[in-house]
C-alpha cells in the first residue's frame, strides 16, 4: 500500500508513532511518522503473532502496516462506562503475564492501547515499545486504574488470580 492510497479512508486514530486509517471491516493501515517505530512495532508483532491478544499483520513496507482491525472500546472508555469487572481484571493480568511469557522487556500498557472486543477478549493494539523499554510491573496502567479510582479493586482481583503480581505489584506501588 502506497500513502496516497491511504487519502480516501477515514482516519480513526493519531498518536505518538502515526495515524490509522480504517480500510474496511476487518483491516486497518497505519502510517508511521518514521520508520524505526514501525519496525520496532513489527517486530513486536511479529514476534507475538502466535497470540490472539495480537492483531494480525497482512502487510508490512517500512512506513505502512496493514493489519487486523480491532473493533471495540479501550479498556480505559470500557471501564468508564461499564465500571472494572472481575472478568476484564483477569483479563488484564492475562495480557501482563503474556507480556511475560513473551519475554518482553516492558510489563506495562496504556489502557487506552487495549482494545475489549464484543466477547471481552483484549487486543493490544500499539506495543511498540514492549521489547525496548524497561518496566517490570504495570506502571502505567496501575497508575491510570488510580485516576479512575479502581486501582484497589484491580489489585484484589489480581492477587485472586495471581498472587505473585499482586504482592509484587503491591510493593512496587507504594510509591505511586
Amino acid at each position: 500500500m502506497r500513502e496516497t492510497d491511504l487519502k480516501k479512508y477515514s482516519v480513526i486514530g493519531e498518536g505518538r508513532h502515526g495515524v490509522v486509517y480504517l480500510l474496511d471491516e476487518k483491516r486497518c493501515a497505519k502510517k508511521y511518522w518514521k520508520k524505526k517505530y514501525g519496525k520496532m512495532e513489527f517486530q513486536v508483532l511479529d514476534h507475538s503473532r502466535h497470540y490472539i491478544h495480537f492483531p494480525r499483520v497482512y502487510d508490512f513496507n517500512g512506513r505502512i502496516m496493514v493489519r487486523e482491525y480491532c473493533n471495540g472500546l479501550n479498556a480505559k472508555e470500557y471501564i468508564r462506562k461499564h465500571g472494572l469487572t472481575r472478568a476484564l481484571a483477569y483479563k488484564l493480568v492475562e495480557i501482563i503475564s503474556i507480556f511475560e511469557e513473551l519475554g518482553f522487556s516492558r510489563l506495562d500498557c496504556r489502557l487506552a492501547h487495549l482494545i475489549v472486543t464484543t466477547n471481552l477478549n483484549l487486543k493490544v493494539i500499539d506495543p511498540t515499545r514492549n521489547m525496548t523499554k524497561r518496566v517490570d510491573y504495570p506502571r502505567q496502567m496501575l497508575r491510570e486504574l488510580e485516576h479512575m479510582g479502581c486501582k484497589e479493586r484491580f489489585l484484589k482481583f489480581a492477587s485472586e488470580v495471581r498472587p505473585d503480581y499482586y504482592l509484587k505489584w503491591v510493593q512496587k506501588t507504594i510509591s505511586l
